[in-house]
């Protein structure tokens, strides 16, 4: 059965529009004052002193220092453009170690940093390793390849900017709803194609016996806001997979008209990171790219940049706490599920809080291979067929309750909760289907062996 796509009225205001070449510094950069830098180059040197150190919890000192910066950046996105940029960390003579703990700190304050790959990385570092941009498995943020405009897996991406490159490596941002807007003005006939699944290449998945790809939406639409997910390389790289439909004529169109779109003068901002710069933007408005670069002759230091993901910003962190959601039990699979086959699970903490400090804290110490699930749980309740993906996106990951997204969808509370209870038993089967999971009398994973493909 099709379903019913349901676009955004034309006369419509959506958050997260605007006009790239209309925005003056003004408009997103926040310059930290002196006393604010002074108190953060003095905790980064507190922080040299003790490389053991790491923050549980936003440090108080940071977010007390960072009160103004926070503050305009929780505005910026959620009532603003989108985006924000914080100009003036002091970031020369201290060690990485003491700039990424600093750097999650301010992170915290706006919402919890989630892995960004299946190594279970909190802070990844953005530089060339001199792999190959051509390789199907490396990511292009480990390249100074170009990366063209796309999304990446979480409600907010950050990046502290180290160090600058020579020549290139501008970020360029753009409105994905002025994107959707231009497109839809365009070709409104092929439009309703992006609220259809399209498949996305996940690197890293066949070697851990997941699945190669999986379907999601470009776009969606509840109602209030326009939602976008896009990694146009991903969806290349999953044709020819197994289970993958190839592009039609269509699709192939849509996506060269929504490439070129967003690449519109008209439309998107560059901004040129200096070191000290904090960028963060609302992932699900905002699509950014990154021109190619080069790297400074030795001994100046190479293009660096530290990255975060953080989940379920402003308005929803405290619900993701309540271990009566499905997603805190995906969670907690996750994390034990895809480790070393020759460990066991040595304890299991029934409080999703519990769990999130746990993870937090284990993750400085392991560097035993293990990994987590975790980065999948989004595109796994993604996958689902409406109209159950859109009952768990509400009350997993969006934190309403029965009630709340009973409203949202026109539903009867009991119909609400029926459409839940089914879409978490498809979650489950999603979940399970990429591996046969052992589990005790508990319900505790205790074994797993990747499914064969």
């Amino acid at each position: 059965m099709t379903e019913r796509v349901v676009l955004p009225p034309l006369d419509l205001p959506l958050p997260g529009t605007f006009d790239g070449p209309a925005l003056a510094p003004g408009d997103f950069v926040h310059e930290l004052d002196r006393s604010v830098r002074a108190e953060l180059d003095r905790l980064l040197s507190a922080l040299d002193d003790a490389p053991g150190r790491t923050a549980a919890s936003p440090d108080p000192e940071v977010a007390a220092a960072m009160t103004e910066a926070t503050a305009r950046a929780s505005a910026a996105l959620t009532g603003g453009h989108g985006f924000i940029l914080i100009r003036g960390v002091p970031v020369h003579g201290h060690s990485r170690a003491a700039l990424a703990t600093l750097y999650a700190s301010m992170g915290r304050a706006l919402g919890r940093p989630v892995p960004q790959n299946l190594d279970g990385e909190l802070i990844t570092d953005i530089r060339d390793t001199g792999e190959d941009p051509g390789d199907p498995e490396v990511r292009l943020y480990r390249t100074r390849a170009e990366q063209d405009f796309h999304t990446d897996g979480a409600d907010v991406i950050g990046l502290l900017c180290l160090a600058t490159a020579a020549r290139g490596g501008a970020s360029r941002v753009v409105s994905s709803v002025r994107v959707f807007e231009a497109v839809r003005a365009a070709r409104p006939d092929l439009v309703p194609l992006l609220f259809a699944p399209w498949f996305f290449h996940l690197p890293g998945a066949r070697a851990r016996g997941l699945p190669e790809a999986l379907p999601r939406p470009i776009a969606r639409f509840d109602g209030r806001k326009l939602e976008t997910f896009f990694i146009p390389w991903y969806i290349r790289r999953a044709q020819g997979l197994p289970g993958v439909p190839d592009l039609d004529v269509a699709r192939g169109d849509l996506l060269a008209l929504y490439e070129a779109t967003a690449n519109d003068p008209a439309l998107y901002l560059d901004m040129t990171f200096e070191p000290g710069d904090v960028q963060w933007l609302r992932n699900a408005f905002i699509l950014h790219k990154r021109t190619a670069y080069e790297d400074p002759a030795p001994p100046a230091p190479p293009r660096h940049l530290l990255r975060l993901w953080l989940v379920r910003v402003h308005d929803g962190v405290d619900a993701l706490q309540d271990d009566t959601r499905f997603v805190a039990w995906l969670h907690r699979v996750a994390r034990n599920v895809i480790i070393d086959h020759h460990r066991r699970v040595a304890r299991q903490d029934a409080k999703h809080e519990a769990f999130v400090a746990e993870w937090r804290d284990e993750d400085e110490e392991r560097n035993d291979g293990e990994t987590s699930l975790a980065v999948f749980v989004r595109a796994f309740i993604e996958a689902l067929p409406s109209p159950y993906r859109e009952a768990l996106r509400l009350t997993e990951l969006e934190g309403l309750t029965m009630r709340e997204a009973a409203v949202r969808e026109g539903l009867s509370i009991p119909g609400m909760k029926s459409r839940v209870q089914r879409g978490r038993r498809l979650l489950r089967e999603l979940f399970e289907a990429c591996c046969e999971i052992a589990l005790d009398a508990r319900g505790v994973v205790m074994d797993y062996t990747p499914r064969q493909r």
